[in-house]
């Protein structure tokens, strides 16, 4: 019973979730008490951005990129991700059982603003998986790059909603996916459409 309760323990210690408690128009991902349990996000900890909040949260990742277990934005959430002063990387790596990267429908997720902002990358051999059932929007000079580690044939990144790509999407017949219904929009002149597979039912 002692070696069970120690290992459950250090598996909620090391498997942290963080949810928005900031202002519902948004504010610095860098201030301990926007978060609840307080404190700035670190790298193994899992985000909830939730409950409605409309507006921009900055300095994301202010003290560098940072490796996430999972990350979900819902409950019709509309949220800009910036950092002003540098370009940062959020990489989701794999927290099994859910899908680790989340837009839940009627929410949206805009990485960057212009030529600042936020990149989103999906990292692991076999089990990361996201699922874009709102909408994410990927500004200029932004990149979502699904998982280019996949091996097994897995769809890393299934679409019911929508991607907007201003900026780069980047993935492949198999790591990313539209699925019926989802939609894809190439909202810039040139740039590249990714490599994926499309439901005949997909936009």
């Amino acid at each position: 019973i002692y070696f069970l309760f120690v290992v459950l323990m250090t598996t909620v210690t090391a498997w942290s979730q963080k949810t928005w408690d900031g202002p519902p128009t948004g504010g610095s991902w860098n201030e301990p008490t926007n978060w609840l349990p307080v404190g700035v996000p670190v790298n193994g900890d899992t985000i909830l951005i939730n409950g409605g909040v409309r507006g921009t949260i900055t300095d994301v990742a202010a003290s560098g990129d940072i490796m996430l277990r999972g990350f979900r934005i819902e409950g019709g959430s509309d949220v800009v991700l910036i950092n002003a002063a540098n370009n940062r990387t959020i990489i989701v790596d794999d927290e099994f059982g859910s899908e680790d990267f989340y837009v839940e429908a009627g929410s949206t997720l805009t990485l960057g603003s212009g030529a600042t902002g936020v990149d989103i990358e999906l990292r692991d051999n076999y089990w990361t998986e996201a699922l874009i059932a709102g909408t994410l929007v990927v500004s200029p000079g932004r990149t979502y790059l699904s998982d280019p580690h996949n091996t097994i044939g897995q769809k890393a990144t299934r679409v019911t909603g929508v991607i907007d790509n201003r900026g780069a999407v980047v993935g492949s017949d198999i790591t990313l996916e539209f699925q019926n219904g989802g939609t894809y929009i190439h909202a810039q002149n040139a740039g590249s459409i990714p490599t994926a597979t499309w439901d005949a039912a997909s936009n």
